[in-house]
């Protein structure tokens, strides 16, 4: 009889359980055949994840082996650099956690018998029940961060109308491996944009039930954009790059240019149409959780707040199942990169690139034969004056409008 291992996440936050998941299951796609013997449900406030063929002591061996591999980039991503210091744009990708913050994640994953324990006590849904906002104890010993946390901090805007429990002077405390298991997580499944003084974290959070092969998606998305950013040096522009620039860098420049939600969909056209079919193809409602910091305060460990947003990912995932069996992808993407860089570029086209994407994200949701028309002429009025001294104005093809039209019909 296969064994069959069941663990509950501790139900911290959305957030903070999403990064504890990704943190958990990255080592288990590994060696796992991902599609049959991992599956993880969303419940809306925490995740359950299956794993098949594997006992406790495998699982807590392979989860070792992995995260001592992984220290060095533990410590080249989590840790607050100053531009000076970083080499490449990987250095510093998340850059919101302290040296010894995370020297005392890796401690924890170098101790076998310790993460053997928290695993194991993971196997029931109460693991939590003596973390919170409460004094310290013996298991309950660590500071859990904003970065690790956004919600444990005091001020968010949908609570200035009502009383904030979290609000009082008391710190949420967690054991130590919630702590590192998210901070895991941070480097395995998040995205981050980075301009100046604005830091936003990206991590996709799901309700429902979806098998290995989606995860390992979602984090092969993450892997990939690591992978490109340790290639090009610190300070290189976009037009240097020689390629398609990877998706942190172009988010990053529209971050103090587009509002939150829309560039949160913009990222997700950005995504490889194996992941979008994944996501598609799941059972599961998906969500883009970000948290946007004050950077300027990273060094000091005092980082602020300045958003926490949860976008419902579901109608753009659905259209672009659709413009994808009809192979419209690759030019939808140009298009939408194009809007991306109209949106940074303080231009009279900033304005209508803006209003193009927020339109053609309500056209998903809508599919309105309306929001489509405000697509296509803030599209056509944008490039227009983005490209007005050229002969080629970027403009949308009979074939991709046609095929947005068809969307209207698939209600």
């Amino acid at each position: 009889m296969v064994s069959e291992l069941i663990l509950y996440t501790p139900g911290h936050s959305l957030y903070t359980d999403t990064l504890i998941t990704y943190g958990i299951t990255r080592p288990l796609v590994k060696i796992l055949d991902e599609s049959e013997e991992l599956e993880v449900l969303g419940t809306g406030s925490n995740y359950v994840i299956r794993v098949r063929g594997l006992d406790l002591e495998r699982l807590s061996e392979a989860v070792t082996e992995q995260m001592k591999k992984d220290s060095a980039r533990f410590r080249r991503e989590l840790i607050f650099v100053t531009k000076s210091e970083a080499e490449t744009y990987l250095d510093g990708r998340i850059g919101l956690l302290s040296e010894k913050d995370v020297s005392n994640f890796i401690s924890k994953f170098e101790d076998e018998a310790g993460l053997k324990s928290f695993l194991e006590s993971l196997q029931s849904p109460l693991h939590a029940q003596s973390e919170g906002k409460i004094v310290a104890g013996k298991i309950a010993k660590s500071k859990l961060k904003l970065p690790l946390m956004p919600t444990s901090g005091k001020y968010l805007a949908q609570d200035m109308t009502m009383v904030n429990k979290f609000s009082d002077d008391k710190y949420y405390r967690v054991c130590d491996y919630c702590a590192a298991f998210a901070a895991a997580g941070l480097c395995y499944g998040a995205l981050t944009a980075k301009l100046e003084k604005w830091v936003i974290i990206i991590t996709l959070g799901f309700e429902g039930k979806v098998d290995g092969a989606v995860i390992k998606y979602t984090l092969s998305l993450i892997e990939d954009e690591v992978n490109a950013l340790a290639g090009i040096r610190r300070g290189t522009k976009i037009s240097d790059i020689g390629g398609p620039a990877p998706l942190s860098l172009e988010l990053s420049l529209a971050t103090d240019s587009i509002p939150l939600r829309t560039l949160l969909q913009s990222m997700l056209c950005l995504f490889t149409d194996t992941a979008i079919r994944g996501f598609s193809e799941s059972n599961a409602s998906w969500k883009a959780l970000s948290v946007k910091f004050d950077a300027s305060r990273a060094k000091s460990g005092n980082l602020q707040v300045r958003g926490y947003d949860e976008v419902l990912l579901d109608p753009v995932i659905s259209a672009l199942a659709d413009l994808m069996r009809k192979s419209m992808m690759p030019d939808l993407r140009e298009r939408i990169k194009k809007l991306l860089r109209a949106s940074r570029s303080k231009g009279p086209e900033s304005g209508d690139a803006i209003t193009a994407l927020e339109s053609l994200f309500t056209f998903f949701q809508t599919r309105r034969i309306s929001d489509l028309y405000s697509f296509v002429r803030s599209y056509e009025v944008s490039m227009d004056r983005l490209y007005k001294s050229m002969k080629y104005k970027h403009s949308l093809s009979k074939k991709v409008c046609s095929e947005l039209i068809s969307l209207s019909r698939r209600l």
